[in-house]
Protein backbone atom coordinates (compact mmCIF):
# COMPACT_ATOMS: atom_id res chain seq x y z
CA UNK A 1 0.00 0.00 0.00
CA UNK A 2 1.64 3.55 -0.98
CA UNK A 3 2.42 5.38 2.25
CA UNK A 4 0.44 8.50 2.91
CA UNK A 5 1.88 11.40 3.64
CA UNK A 6 0.08 14.09 5.29
CA UNK A 7 0.38 17.63 4.14
CA UNK A 8 1.41 20.71 6.56
CA UNK A 9 -0.81 23.72 4.98
CA UNK A 10 -4.19 23.89 6.78
CA UNK A 11 -6.37 24.34 4.07
CA UNK A 12 -4.76 21.57 2.07
CA UNK A 13 -5.79 19.53 5.15
CA UNK A 14 -9.29 20.70 4.56
CA UNK A 15 -9.24 19.56 0.92
CA UNK A 16 -7.59 16.42 1.24
CA UNK A 17 -10.83 15.58 4.34
CA UNK A 18 -13.42 16.86 2.03
CA UNK A 19 -11.92 14.71 -1.30
CA UNK A 20 -11.74 11.66 0.91
CA UNK A 21 -15.19 11.86 2.62
CA UNK A 22 -16.12 11.82 -1.35
CA UNK A 23 -14.54 8.75 -2.02
CA UNK A 24 -15.88 6.60 1.38
CA UNK A 25 -19.29 7.92 0.47
CA UNK A 26 -18.82 6.41 -3.03
CA UNK A 27 -17.34 3.02 -2.18
CA UNK A 28 -20.42 2.34 0.63
CA UNK A 29 -22.80 3.27 -2.43
CA UNK A 30 -20.91 0.66 -4.47
CA UNK A 31 -20.64 -1.66 -2.10
CA UNK A 32 -24.42 -1.12 -1.43
CA UNK A 33 -25.15 -2.03 -4.71
CA UNK A 34 -23.70 -5.10 -4.34
CA UNK A 35 -25.31 -6.58 -1.97
CA UNK A 36 -28.10 -8.53 -2.12
CA UNK A 37 -31.84 -7.00 -1.16
CA UNK A 38 -32.09 -9.83 1.31
CA UNK A 39 -29.19 -8.71 3.16
CA UNK A 40 -30.03 -5.01 3.35
CA UNK A 41 -31.24 -3.54 6.80
CA UNK A 42 -34.62 -3.15 7.61
CA UNK A 43 -34.71 0.31 7.65
CA UNK A 44 -33.57 0.69 3.85
CA UNK A 45 -35.58 -2.16 3.04
CA UNK A 46 -38.81 -0.39 4.62
CA UNK A 47 -37.79 2.98 2.89
CA UNK A 48 -37.67 0.65 -0.14
CA UNK A 49 -41.24 -0.43 0.21
CA UNK A 50 -42.68 2.91 0.59
CA UNK A 51 -40.70 4.14 -2.36
CA UNK A 52 -42.03 0.99 -4.45
CA UNK A 53 -45.71 2.10 -3.18
CA UNK A 54 -45.78 5.70 -4.19
CA UNK A 55 -44.15 5.34 -7.83
CA UNK A 56 -46.30 2.29 -8.72
CA UNK A 57 -49.67 3.95 -7.09
CA UNK A 58 -50.42 0.90 -5.40
CA UNK A 59 -51.20 1.50 -1.89
CA UNK A 60 -55.44 1.83 -2.74
CA UNK A 61 -55.71 -1.39 -4.91
CA UNK A 62 -53.14 -3.27 -2.70
CA UNK A 63 -50.89 -4.55 -5.13
CA UNK A 64 -48.11 -3.47 -2.32
CA UNK A 65 -49.09 -6.42 -0.39
CA UNK A 66 -47.43 -8.66 -3.22
CA UNK A 67 -43.77 -7.72 -2.11
CA UNK A 68 -44.83 -9.11 1.84
CA UNK A 69 -45.09 -12.96 0.23
CA UNK A 70 -41.98 -13.00 -0.83
CA UNK A 71 -40.36 -14.56 2.95
CA UNK A 72 -41.55 -14.28 6.60
CA UNK A 73 -38.87 -11.27 7.12
CA UNK A 74 -40.77 -8.77 4.67
CA UNK A 75 -44.14 -9.92 5.76
CA UNK A 76 -43.04 -8.47 9.54
CA UNK A 77 -41.46 -5.28 7.67
CA UNK A 78 -44.26 -4.45 5.56
CA UNK A 79 -46.83 -5.15 8.98
CA UNK A 80 -44.19 -2.64 11.04
CA UNK A 81 -44.00 0.16 8.40
CA UNK A 82 -47.56 2.27 9.52
CA UNK A 83 -47.36 4.54 6.25
CA UNK A 84 -48.13 1.56 4.06
CA UNK A 85 -51.22 0.69 6.23
CA UNK A 86 -53.14 3.90 6.49
CA UNK A 87 -54.85 3.42 2.94
CA UNK A 88 -57.48 1.28 2.81
CA UNK A 89 -59.29 -0.13 -0.12
CA UNK A 90 -63.34 -1.17 1.37
CA UNK A 91 -63.95 -2.67 -1.93
CA UNK A 92 -62.43 -6.42 -1.70
CA UNK A 93 -64.14 -9.17 0.39
CA UNK A 94 -60.94 -9.39 1.76
CA UNK A 95 -61.93 -8.68 5.40
CA UNK A 96 -59.01 -10.51 7.34
CA UNK A 97 -56.72 -8.44 5.40
CA UNK A 98 -58.49 -5.20 5.90
CA UNK A 99 -59.10 -5.84 9.46
CA UNK A 100 -55.27 -6.83 10.22
CA UNK A 101 -54.53 -3.15 8.47
CA UNK A 102 -56.71 -1.54 10.65
CA UNK A 103 -54.68 -3.62 13.74
CA UNK A 104 -51.80 -2.77 12.66
CA UNK A 105 -52.04 1.32 11.70
CA UNK A 106 -52.72 1.86 15.13
CA UNK A 107 -53.75 5.61 15.44
CA UNK A 108 -52.56 7.86 12.51
CA UNK A 109 -55.05 9.05 10.22
CA UNK A 110 -56.59 6.90 7.83
CA UNK A 111 -57.55 7.36 4.19
CA UNK A 112 -60.42 5.07 2.68
CA UNK A 113 -61.52 4.92 -1.05
CA UNK A 114 -64.98 3.27 -1.64
CA UNK A 115 -66.81 2.21 -4.72
CA UNK A 116 -70.00 0.25 -3.14
CA UNK A 117 -71.44 -1.00 -0.77
CA UNK A 118 -72.09 -4.85 -1.80
CA UNK A 119 -72.24 -5.91 2.27
CA UNK A 120 -73.85 -4.26 5.05
CA UNK A 121 -71.11 -4.20 7.08
CA UNK A 122 -68.93 -2.07 5.24
CA UNK A 123 -70.86 1.35 6.33
CA UNK A 124 -70.48 0.04 9.62
CA UNK A 125 -66.75 -0.78 8.92
CA UNK A 126 -66.29 2.76 8.08
CA UNK A 127 -67.81 4.71 10.82
CA UNK A 128 -65.90 2.22 13.21
CA UNK A 129 -63.71 4.46 12.17
CA UNK A 130 -64.70 7.76 11.46
CA UNK A 131 -62.51 9.49 13.70
CA UNK A 132 -59.49 8.63 12.36
CA UNK A 133 -60.52 9.46 8.38
CA UNK A 134 -59.05 12.36 6.81
CA UNK A 135 -59.43 10.91 3.41
CA UNK A 136 -62.47 9.73 1.15
CA UNK A 137 -62.07 8.41 -2.14
CA UNK A 138 -65.53 6.97 -3.72
CA UNK A 139 -67.46 6.64 -6.54
CA UNK A 140 -71.00 6.79 -6.68
CA UNK A 141 -74.03 6.48 -4.32
CA UNK A 142 -77.06 5.95 -6.49
CA UNK A 143 -79.36 5.60 -4.23
CA UNK A 144 -77.97 7.30 -0.78
CA UNK A 145 -81.02 9.70 -0.45
CA UNK A 146 -79.66 11.23 3.15
CA UNK A 147 -75.95 11.80 4.44
CA UNK A 148 -74.74 13.33 7.75
CA UNK A 149 -71.37 13.81 9.14
CA UNK A 150 -69.73 15.35 11.70
CA UNK A 151 -65.94 16.52 12.40
CA UNK A 152 -66.43 17.17 16.27
CA UNK A 153 -66.30 14.66 18.89
CA UNK A 154 -68.09 15.34 22.33
CA UNK A 155 -68.08 19.33 20.78
CA UNK A 156 -64.82 19.50 20.40
CA UNK A 157 -62.92 19.35 16.78
CA UNK A 158 -61.58 16.05 16.13
CA UNK A 159 -57.86 16.49 14.64
CA UNK A 160 -58.86 13.32 12.54
CA UNK A 161 -61.84 14.63 10.92
CA UNK A 162 -62.76 15.72 7.51
CA UNK A 163 -61.28 18.78 6.03
CA UNK A 164 -63.43 19.59 3.25
CA UNK A 165 -66.11 17.75 1.05
CA UNK A 166 -64.85 17.42 -2.76
CA UNK A 167 -66.50 19.14 -5.32
CA UNK A 168 -66.94 15.63 -7.25
CA UNK A 169 -69.37 14.63 -4.82
CA UNK A 170 -72.21 16.47 -6.14
CA UNK A 171 -71.00 16.23 -9.60
CA UNK A 172 -74.15 13.58 -10.28
CA UNK A 173 -72.59 10.90 -7.49
CA UNK A 174 -75.17 11.36 -5.29
CA UNK A 175 -78.45 11.53 -7.44
CA UNK A 176 -81.12 10.78 -5.03
CA UNK A 177 -79.98 12.84 -2.43
CA UNK A 178 -82.30 15.01 -0.62
CA UNK A 179 -81.29 15.38 2.80
CA UNK A 180 -77.99 16.71 3.70
CA UNK A 181 -76.34 17.78 7.33
CA UNK A 182 -72.73 18.91 8.29
CA UNK A 183 -71.23 20.30 11.00
CA UNK A 184 -68.06 21.47 10.61
CA UNK A 185 -66.75 20.56 7.25
CA UNK A 186 -66.97 22.90 4.26
CA UNK A 187 -68.74 22.38 1.12
CA UNK A 188 -68.75 24.04 -2.56
CA UNK A 189 -72.44 26.13 -1.93
CA UNK A 190 -72.50 26.46 -5.51
CA UNK A 191 -72.55 22.19 -5.90
CA UNK A 192 -75.65 22.15 -3.52
CA UNK A 193 -79.21 21.71 -5.65
CA UNK A 194 -82.21 19.54 -5.22
CA UNK A 195 -82.52 19.01 -1.38
CA UNK A 196 -85.38 18.44 1.10
CA UNK A 197 -83.34 19.08 3.90
CA UNK A 198 -80.48 21.20 4.41
CA UNK A 199 -78.37 21.84 7.95
CA UNK A 200 -75.51 23.16 8.14
CA UNK A 201 -73.43 23.68 11.32
CA UNK A 202 -69.83 25.96 11.46
CA UNK A 203 -69.54 25.04 7.92
CA UNK A 204 -67.43 27.57 5.41
CA UNK A 205 -67.58 27.66 1.36
CA UNK A 206 -65.24 25.56 0.29
CA UNK A 207 -65.97 27.08 -3.53
CA UNK A 208 -63.28 29.70 -3.30
CA UNK A 209 -60.22 30.85 -1.65
CA UNK A 210 -61.75 34.56 -0.67
CA UNK A 211 -64.65 34.94 1.89
CA UNK A 212 -68.09 34.34 1.27
CA UNK A 213 -70.69 36.60 0.37
CA UNK A 214 -74.35 36.44 1.45
CA UNK A 215 -75.69 36.23 -1.90
CA UNK A 216 -73.54 33.37 -2.16
CA UNK A 217 -75.90 31.64 0.59
CA UNK A 218 -79.17 32.73 -1.27
CA UNK A 219 -77.71 31.44 -4.37
CA UNK A 220 -77.05 27.95 -2.65
CA UNK A 221 -80.53 28.02 -0.54
CA UNK A 222 -82.34 28.77 -4.31
CA UNK A 223 -81.00 25.87 -5.98
CA UNK A 224 -82.86 24.18 -3.60
CA UNK A 225 -86.95 25.60 -3.92
CA UNK A 226 -88.47 22.29 -2.33
CA UNK A 227 -86.79 22.67 0.63
CA UNK A 228 -88.83 21.51 3.81
CA UNK A 229 -86.07 21.96 6.36
CA UNK A 230 -83.40 24.53 6.36
CA UNK A 231 -80.75 25.20 9.53
CA UNK A 232 -78.01 27.39 9.37
CA UNK A 233 -75.44 27.94 12.79
CA UNK A 234 -72.60 29.80 12.90
CA UNK A 235 -70.71 31.10 15.88
CA UNK A 236 -67.81 33.89 16.08
CA UNK A 237 -65.41 31.76 15.34
CA UNK A 238 -66.67 30.17 11.64
CA UNK A 239 -69.12 33.01 10.96
CA UNK A 240 -72.34 32.73 7.91
CA UNK A 241 -71.36 35.65 5.82
CA UNK A 242 -72.85 39.01 6.70
CA UNK A 243 -75.44 40.80 4.69
CA UNK A 244 -74.29 43.47 2.11
CA UNK A 245 -75.08 47.40 3.71
CA UNK A 246 -77.46 48.51 0.57
CA UNK A 247 -79.39 45.52 1.84
CA UNK A 248 -80.00 44.46 -1.89
CA UNK A 249 -80.47 40.88 -1.48
CA UNK A 250 -83.43 38.99 -4.41
CA UNK A 251 -85.39 36.84 -2.51
CA UNK A 252 -86.25 33.26 -2.60
CA UNK A 253 -89.46 31.49 -2.50
CA UNK A 254 -89.15 28.37 -0.18
CA UNK A 255 -93.27 27.53 -0.63
CA UNK A 256 -92.58 24.03 1.37
CA UNK A 257 -90.66 25.43 4.14
CA UNK A 258 -91.89 24.17 7.67
CA UNK A 259 -89.12 24.46 9.47
CA UNK A 260 -86.18 27.17 9.86
CA UNK A 261 -83.25 27.64 12.32
CA UNK A 262 -80.77 30.01 12.34
CA UNK A 263 -78.28 31.03 14.57
CA UNK A 264 -75.96 34.14 13.74
CA UNK A 265 -75.83 37.98 14.31
CA UNK A 266 -79.06 39.48 14.62
CA UNK A 267 -78.06 41.19 11.06
CA UNK A 268 -77.88 37.88 9.85
CA UNK A 269 -80.87 36.65 11.17
CA UNK A 270 -83.10 39.44 10.37
CA UNK A 271 -81.89 39.91 6.68
CA UNK A 272 -82.20 36.80 5.93
CA UNK A 273 -85.66 36.13 7.29
CA UNK A 274 -86.58 39.19 5.12
CA UNK A 275 -84.90 37.26 2.22
CA UNK A 276 -87.04 34.03 2.33
CA UNK A 277 -90.62 33.95 1.68
CA UNK A 278 -92.05 30.96 3.02
CA UNK A 279 -95.53 29.57 4.52
CA UNK A 280 -96.86 31.08 7.86
CA UNK A 281 -96.92 27.83 9.20
CA UNK A 282 -93.20 27.13 9.01
CA UNK A 283 -91.80 26.64 12.91
CA UNK A 284 -89.02 29.56 13.30
CA UNK A 285 -85.83 29.15 15.75
CA UNK A 286 -83.69 32.29 15.91
CA UNK A 287 -80.92 32.09 17.75
CA UNK A 288 -78.94 35.70 17.57
CA UNK A 289 -75.51 35.18 19.59
CA UNK A 290 -74.87 38.76 19.74
CA UNK A 291 -78.21 40.25 21.28
CA UNK A 292 -77.75 41.23 24.83
CA UNK A 293 -80.33 44.52 25.08
CA UNK A 294 -83.31 45.54 23.51
CA UNK A 295 -82.89 47.52 20.85
CA UNK A 296 -81.20 44.68 19.18
CA UNK A 297 -84.35 43.54 18.79
CA UNK A 298 -85.88 46.04 16.69
CA UNK A 299 -84.92 45.41 13.54
CA UNK A 300 -85.43 41.79 14.06
CA UNK A 301 -89.38 41.50 15.78
CA UNK A 302 -90.25 42.99 12.17
CA UNK A 303 -89.96 39.89 10.59
CA UNK A 304 -90.83 37.64 12.81
CA UNK A 305 -94.39 39.10 14.27
CA UNK A 306 -95.60 39.17 10.71
CA UNK A 307 -95.00 35.76 10.81
CA UNK A 308 -96.66 35.10 14.39
CA UNK A 309 -99.74 37.35 13.30
CA UNK A 310 -100.10 35.52 10.26
CA UNK A 311 -99.92 31.79 11.67
CA UNK A 312 -103.66 30.41 11.83
CA UNK A 313 -104.51 28.61 14.37
CA UNK A 314 -103.26 31.76 16.42
CA UNK A 315 -100.38 31.36 19.10
CA UNK A 316 -101.82 30.04 21.97
CA UNK A 317 -98.84 28.83 24.42
CA UNK A 318 -95.90 31.17 25.21
CA UNK A 319 -92.89 29.43 26.78
CA UNK A 320 -89.93 31.39 28.98
CA UNK A 321 -87.10 30.00 29.87
CA UNK A 322 -84.29 32.21 31.60
CA UNK A 323 -81.56 30.91 33.58
CA UNK A 324 -78.29 32.89 34.83
CA UNK A 325 -75.45 31.25 33.46
CA UNK A 326 -72.80 32.42 35.99
CA UNK A 327 -72.50 31.71 39.85
CA UNK A 328 -75.11 34.42 41.10
CA UNK A 329 -78.58 35.36 40.54
CA UNK A 330 -77.68 38.75 39.06
CA UNK A 331 -75.03 37.70 36.41
CA UNK A 332 -75.41 36.84 32.98
CA UNK A 333 -78.86 35.29 31.81
CA UNK A 334 -79.95 33.02 28.39
CA UNK A 335 -83.36 33.89 27.82
CA UNK A 336 -85.56 32.28 25.17
CA UNK A 337 -89.20 33.13 24.45
CA UNK A 338 -91.02 30.47 22.33
CA UNK A 339 -94.60 30.87 21.03
CA UNK A 340 -96.87 27.75 19.55
CA UNK A 341 -100.53 27.81 18.31
CA UNK A 342 -100.68 24.19 20.64
CA UNK A 343 -102.05 25.03 24.42
CA UNK A 344 -100.47 21.67 25.63
CA UNK A 345 -96.69 21.89 26.27
CA UNK A 346 -94.52 19.22 25.94
CA UNK A 347 -92.85 17.44 29.47
CA UNK A 348 -90.38 19.37 32.16
CA UNK A 349 -87.51 17.62 30.00
CA UNK A 350 -88.02 16.93 26.70
CA UNK A 351 -88.11 18.62 23.32
CA UNK A 352 -90.96 21.09 22.13
CA UNK A 353 -92.12 22.07 18.83
CA UNK A 354 -93.10 25.58 18.93
CA UNK A 355 -94.14 27.94 16.08
CA UNK A 356 -91.50 30.53 17.02
CA UNK A 357 -88.33 30.21 19.38
CA UNK A 358 -86.10 33.89 19.70
CA UNK A 359 -83.27 34.15 21.70
CA UNK A 360 -81.03 36.62 24.16
CA UNK A 361 -78.25 36.73 26.30
CA UNK A 362 -78.63 39.92 27.88
CA UNK A 363 -75.95 40.76 30.80
CA UNK A 364 -78.29 41.08 33.58
CA UNK A 365 -81.43 39.54 35.28
CA UNK A 366 -81.69 43.65 34.93
CA UNK A 367 -81.11 43.77 31.38
CA UNK A 368 -83.41 40.74 30.74
CA UNK A 369 -86.50 42.94 32.02
CA UNK A 370 -86.95 45.05 28.85
CA UNK A 371 -86.08 42.24 26.55
CA UNK A 372 -88.67 39.79 28.07
CA UNK A 373 -91.69 42.84 27.36
CA UNK A 374 -90.75 43.97 23.92
CA UNK A 375 -90.73 40.26 22.52
CA UNK A 376 -94.45 39.84 24.54
CA UNK A 377 -95.20 42.81 23.29
CA UNK A 378 -94.08 42.04 19.32
CA UNK A 379 -96.38 38.53 19.84
CA UNK A 380 -100.39 38.65 19.61
CA UNK A 381 -100.21 38.48 23.11
CA UNK A 382 -104.07 38.62 23.07
CA UNK A 383 -104.97 35.48 22.25
CA UNK A 384 -102.38 33.62 24.72
CA UNK A 385 -104.12 31.17 26.87
CA UNK A 386 -101.56 29.59 28.55
CA UNK A 387 -97.86 30.07 29.83
CA UNK A 388 -94.91 27.46 30.81
CA UNK A 389 -92.83 28.89 32.98
CA UNK A 390 -91.23 25.73 34.20
CA UNK A 391 -87.92 26.55 32.77
CA UNK A 392 -88.04 30.23 33.99
CA UNK A 393 -85.41 30.23 36.85
CA UNK A 394 -84.10 33.60 36.62
CA UNK A 395 -87.04 36.27 36.63
CA UNK A 396 -88.21 38.20 39.64
CA UNK A 397 -91.81 39.52 40.83
CA UNK A 398 -91.21 43.13 38.60
CA UNK A 399 -90.76 40.74 35.41
CA UNK A 400 -93.61 38.11 36.23
CA UNK A 401 -95.97 41.35 37.18
CA UNK A 402 -95.32 43.14 33.91
CA UNK A 403 -96.02 39.78 31.76
CA UNK A 404 -98.53 39.28 33.23
CA UNK A 405 -100.21 42.15 32.42
CA UNK A 406 -99.54 41.84 28.71
CA UNK A 407 -101.19 38.72 28.52
CA UNK A 408 -105.18 39.32 29.28
CA UNK A 409 -106.93 36.01 27.97
CA UNK A 410 -104.29 33.90 30.36
CA UNK A 411 -105.93 30.99 32.04
CA UNK A 412 -103.21 27.81 32.60
CA UNK A 413 -99.86 28.77 34.43
CA UNK A 414 -97.52 25.89 34.22
CA UNK A 415 -94.45 26.52 36.79
CA UNK A 416 -91.93 24.23 38.57
CA UNK A 417 -90.41 24.52 42.16
CA UNK A 418 -87.45 27.05 41.69
CA UNK A 419 -86.20 30.20 41.98
CA UNK A 420 -88.43 31.86 38.81
CA UNK A 421 -91.41 29.55 40.35
CA UNK A 422 -90.82 31.16 44.09
CA UNK A 423 -90.93 35.27 42.41
CA UNK A 424 -93.87 33.91 40.10
CA UNK A 425 -96.18 32.88 42.85
CA UNK A 426 -95.06 35.98 44.98
CA UNK A 427 -96.33 38.01 41.67
CA UNK A 428 -99.74 36.23 42.10
CA UNK A 429 -99.99 37.13 45.99
CA UNK A 430 -99.45 40.68 45.25
CA UNK A 431 -101.73 40.58 42.33
CA UNK A 432 -104.05 39.16 44.37
CA UNK A 433 -103.80 42.07 47.19
CA UNK A 434 -104.19 44.49 44.41
CA UNK A 435 -107.47 46.58 44.92
CA UNK A 436 -110.13 45.07 42.33
CA UNK A 437 -109.92 47.92 40.29
CA UNK A 438 -106.33 47.81 39.94
CA UNK A 439 -106.74 43.66 39.79
CA UNK A 440 -108.77 44.28 36.39
CA UNK A 441 -105.74 44.68 34.33
CA UNK A 442 -104.14 41.50 35.06
CA UNK A 443 -105.77 37.97 33.99
CA UNK A 444 -108.25 35.63 36.12
CA UNK A 445 -105.81 32.19 36.64
CA UNK A 446 -108.12 29.30 36.88
CA UNK A 447 -105.13 26.37 36.73
CA UNK A 448 -102.11 25.66 37.97
CA UNK A 449 -99.81 22.99 37.37
CA UNK A 450 -96.93 22.62 39.28
CA UNK A 451 -94.16 20.37 38.61
CA UNK A 452 -92.37 19.03 41.29
CA UNK A 453 -88.78 17.89 40.78
CA UNK A 454 -86.05 15.10 42.31
CA UNK A 455 -85.84 15.63 45.91
CA UNK A 456 -83.06 17.79 47.58
CA UNK A 457 -81.61 17.84 50.64
CA UNK A 458 -81.81 21.59 50.86
CA UNK A 459 -85.46 22.07 51.05
CA UNK A 460 -85.68 25.47 51.62
CA UNK A 461 -86.59 26.60 48.08
CA UNK A 462 -89.41 23.67 48.17
CA UNK A 463 -90.94 25.17 51.67
CA UNK A 464 -90.41 28.74 50.49
CA UNK A 465 -92.44 27.28 47.33
CA UNK A 466 -95.53 25.51 49.48
CA UNK A 467 -95.30 28.78 51.62
CA UNK A 468 -96.30 31.17 48.82
CA UNK A 469 -98.49 28.27 47.72
CA UNK A 470 -100.52 28.81 50.36
CA UNK A 471 -100.75 32.36 51.07
CA UNK A 472 -101.70 32.78 47.25
CA UNK A 473 -104.82 30.51 47.59
CA UNK A 474 -105.91 31.69 50.41
CA UNK A 475 -105.49 35.43 49.00
CA UNK A 476 -107.19 34.54 45.91
CA UNK A 477 -110.09 32.91 48.24
CA UNK A 478 -110.93 35.88 50.00
CA UNK A 479 -111.00 37.92 46.60
CA UNK A 480 -113.42 35.54 44.90
CA UNK A 481 -110.48 34.67 42.44
CA UNK A 482 -109.88 30.59 43.57
CA UNK A 483 -108.21 28.45 40.84
CA UNK A 484 -110.36 25.91 39.70
CA UNK A 485 -108.06 22.90 39.26
CA UNK A 486 -104.48 22.93 41.30
CA UNK A 487 -102.74 20.16 39.15
CA UNK A 488 -99.78 18.71 41.35
CA UNK A 489 -96.83 16.51 39.19
CA UNK A 490 -94.74 14.59 42.08
CA UNK A 491 -94.16 11.39 40.66
CA UNK A 492 -90.93 10.97 43.08
CA UNK A 493 -93.37 11.70 45.80
CA UNK A 494 -91.78 15.21 46.86
CA UNK A 495 -94.74 15.92 48.90
CA UNK A 496 -95.35 13.17 51.04
CA UNK A 497 -93.03 15.22 53.62
CA UNK A 498 -95.59 17.67 53.57
CA UNK A 499 -99.18 16.49 53.89
CA UNK A 500 -99.94 19.04 56.07
CA UNK A 501 -99.59 21.65 53.41
CA UNK A 502 -101.86 19.57 51.17
CA UNK A 503 -104.39 19.16 53.54
CA UNK A 504 -104.76 23.11 54.63
CA UNK A 505 -104.81 23.28 50.51
CA UNK A 506 -107.67 21.15 50.02
CA UNK A 507 -109.66 22.77 52.81
CA UNK A 508 -109.15 26.20 50.93
CA UNK A 509 -109.82 25.00 47.27
CA UNK A 510 -112.55 22.31 48.44
CA UNK A 511 -116.48 23.30 46.92
CA UNK A 512 -114.41 25.78 45.11
CA UNK A 513 -111.94 24.16 42.77
CA UNK A 514 -109.97 20.53 42.37
CA UNK A 515 -106.43 19.46 43.46
CA UNK A 516 -105.01 16.95 41.24
CA UNK A 517 -102.17 14.78 42.19
CA UNK A 518 -100.59 13.08 39.20
CA UNK A 519 -103.80 12.76 37.48
CA UNK A 520 -106.06 12.13 40.53
CA UNK A 521 -108.75 14.25 42.62
CA UNK A 522 -106.48 14.82 45.80
CA UNK A 523 -108.39 14.19 49.13
CA UNK A 524 -106.82 14.07 52.49
CA UNK A 525 -107.44 10.33 54.36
Amino acid sequence: MTRFTAPNDLSALDAQVAWHYTQIATLKAKRNSMVPILRLPNEILSRIFTFYTRDSDSLFDTKWTQISLVCRRWHGLALAERALLLVLNVNKRRWNAALAQIKHSAAPRLAIKVSAFPSAYYPSFIFNESKRIHALEYFSFPILASLSLSSHDNRNFSPGGFSSLPDVLFDGHLPSLRALSLSGIPLPWNRVSNLKALALTNCSNSATSVPSKFDDLLAMIRACPRLCTLRLEGDRDTALPEPSPDGCHSAVDLPLLNDLKIRSTVNFCTVLLESLHFPPTAALTILPYDANISTHFQDILVPITKHMRAAVPTVSLLKIDSACTGMIINERVHLTMSFSTDSTPGPLFGRNDFSVSLSADPHSTIAQHPILLQIIKAAPCASISHMDARSATALWEVSWRATLQLLPALQTVYVAVHYGGVKLLRAFCDISSMYPEERADFPRIRRLHVSFSYPSEDTTELDNFLLELEVYVTLSSEQGTLLDELDLHDPEQVLEMHQWRLERLFHIIDGAGTIMRDGTAYKPV
